[in-house]
């Protein structure tokens, strides 16, 4: 019953920033579905601020959010602006999905950081996110489940009708 009811609450929510974040996915030809990456990171609340002080509907942490240009100071956080963290992380996806050459090691990379992505590719020899998640200490497990969540909420949204959120 709380899965059910967080699942509602995400999926309403993100009417408020769905076209914004769909509108600014198709202009850099990104897959749709990483709106549910969105959802899962703050449930869509531009005000989230996590315990590692990553920020903002993308959870852009302070250094991420200013390599992409995301300006901060003690009056200003535009991690937290949704237009401006929203083109930034579309560049931040692509510049992922660049570097990995496939969506799954690009998820992991977007929650654990590419370098521990990179570390675990040399390590273990495999660029196969599936392979690297059969090794002990292949990828942080934090990561292992954020793909797998990631890639749920996207069945879940697309198939709304099927799993009971129609309404």
């Amino acid at each position: 019953p709380r899965g059910r009811q967080l699942m509602s609450e995400w999926i309403r929510e993100q009417g408020r920033f769905r076209p914004l974040i769909l509108a600014a996915l198709r202009k850099h030809g990104l897959p749709e579905d990483l709106l549910y990456v969105c959802m899962s990171e703050s449930a869509f609340n531009p005000w989230d601020y996590s315990r590692t002080g990553a920020s903002g509907l993308w959870q852009f942490m302070p250094a991420g959010g200013k390599v992409y240009g995301l300006h901060q100071d003690y009056w200003i956080d535009e991690r937290n602006d949704p237009e401006k963290a929203t083109e930034a992380a579309m560049l931040h996806w692509r510049d992922l999905y660049d570097r990995f050459g496939n969506w799954d090691l690009a998820m992991a990379a977007y929650n654990a950081g590419h370098g521990a992505v990179l570390k675990a590719i040399a390590k273990f020899n495999s660029n196969d996110f599936w392979s690297l998640v059969e090794y002990e200490n292949g990828l942080p497990w934090a990561s292992q489940i954020y793909v797998a969540k990631a890639q749920a909420l996207s069945i879940v949204g697309r198939n709304r009708e099927f799993f009971g959120y129609d309404k």
